[in-house]
């Protein structure tokens, strides 16, 4: 039995910043390297032969077998897709570190909740946190590691942990079928459907990622962002379950406990509408991704009009805010990197009388497109990151090998049917003999 995924690539063409540098290519962080990934894998490689041992069903792993599969390094590096300014790349490679470790940790929490069991030595490894009843070494380590990057509201940050570990524990009952005029086969989908998704997104642990390395410092441009924040991460959240359902469902087909086989989006949407085929499942997904890319693109339009009709900064408030933004942003990535030329636009003169020979006084300041710059460039860079993580995110699942795994006979190859799928759109259900 087979299933054809919808043209996910083609709907990647129609994404635009409405920045005049997108160049609409996916960029990855030239820091990238496989190692990188195996590196943190084998950190946390801890499996003794008894895990070996345990492993009863075809697709089960252990963690530094998860990791490597997954490749949260490649994800990151699309996420923070360049690099920091030149006098910052010791700093760029341990925030790429930091995201790298974030991702992995946040995906074997998600992988146990979707799929408990199936990485068999997670319990050992310090992941899980406390809430979810481990003893959250590794998860405390990474999350301190992630506030240190950022000097971020602390308390948006805790609601955005709290809305973690609150959709971790509090997981989605299995959907009431509705009736025909309501099916997500209908524009908008039900509640059900909908507060599914944001679930999903919720324990992804992308949000307090993206906050800590890209959110603008003030609420007020926090706010701007957040329509456009929510729809990539559900996207991402979308296309995540898209590409997991052949493993969820091969999963489930041996497990006793049932209770969270519908935690996947195409499961749930079938269950949502039991007259609903897998194919049809599987285009209602793709229709859902298909009218929030829609909307991203409406929204990052609505942003840059917004930003172009921003009132000029005098020129005291002006050069106050590029020293916070410099302080603030360089550190990641080459978001504003024309951050050093500011100096350049500056005219700094010694004068003959008054403060005495030797005495740097700035006198009328003029910073040419410095609007531009702290609001439009500033956004426009945020738009890029946001959206080139959407381009990896997707060019990822067709990547890495944990969405292709090697049928129970031992046939499959997981790079080879990542390039089929990649081409046709065609993926055979795994088959357990």
């Amino acid at each position: 039995m087979s299933y054809q995924l919808p043209d996910l690539l083609g709907l990647l063409l129609s994404l635009s910043t409405g920045s005049e540098d997108d160049d609409g290519d996916l960029h990855i962080n030239s820091l990238y390297h496989p190692a990188s990934n195996l590196a943190w894998s084998r950190q946390l490689s801890m499996t003794s032969p008894s895990d070996y041992s345990r492993k009863t069903h075809f697709l089960q792993k252990h963690t530094s077998e998860f990791l490597e599969e997954y490749n949260p390094a490649l994800l990151a590096s699309t996420f923070i897709p360049f690099r920091s300014l030149p006098d910052s790349d010791k700093l760029a490679q341990s925030v790429l570190q930091i995201a790298v470790e974030w991702l992995a940790v946040s995906a074997l929490v998600a992988e146990e909740v979707l799929r408990p069991g199936k990485i068999v030595d997670l319990s050992t490894v310090g992941v899980l946190p406390v809430e979810m009843n481990g003893d959250g070494r590794v998860w405390v380590q990474r999350e301190a590691q992630l506030l240190e990057i950022s000097n971020k509201d602390e308390g948006v940050y805790q609601v955005m942990k709290n809305e973690l570990l609150d959709a971790l524990l509090d997981l989605p009952s299995p959907p009431d079928p509705v009736p025909l005029d309501h099916s997500p086969r209908m524009s908008p989908p039900p509640p059900s459907v909908q507060n599914y998704v944001r679930w999903r997104t919720n324990i992804s642990g992308l949000g307090p990622l993206y906050f800590q390395c890209f959110s603008p410092p003030s609420p007020s441009e926090r706010n701007r962002f957040n329509r456009a924040l929510n729809l990539v991460l559900e996207i991402i959240a979308c296309v995540t379950d898209l590409f997991a359902y052949n493993i969820h469902q091969a999963w489930y087909t041996r497990q006793d406990n049932k209770d969270r086989q519908h935690l996947n989006l195409v499961s749930f949407l079938m269950a949502a509408d039991l007259e609903m085929t897998l194919q049809g499942a599987i285009n209602c997904a793709g229709e859902m991704i298909r009218q929030r890319v829609i909307e991203l693109n409406t929204e990052l339009a609505l942003l840059s009009s917004n930003a172009a009709a921003t009132s000029p900064l005098n020129s005291s408030a002006a050069a106050a805010a590029v020293g916070t933004l410099k302080s603030s942003l360089s550190s990641f990535v080459s978001m504003l990197p024309s951050l050093g030329s500011f100096t350049d636009d500056q005219k700094t003169v010694t004068p003959a009388s008054s403060g005495g020979p030797g005495t740097s006084v700035t006198t009328d300041v003029t910073l040419p497109g410095l609007e531009r710059v702290r609001d439009k460039e500033r956004e426009d860079e945020i738009k890029k990151v946001l959206v080139n993580w959407l381009r990896g995110a997707v060019h990822w699942a067709y990547e890495v090998e944990y969405f292709y795994p090697i049928n129970a006979e031992g046939s499959g190859n997981g790079k080879k049917r990542g390039s089929e799928v990649r081409d046709y759109g065609w993926v055979f259900l795994i088959k357990e003999t």
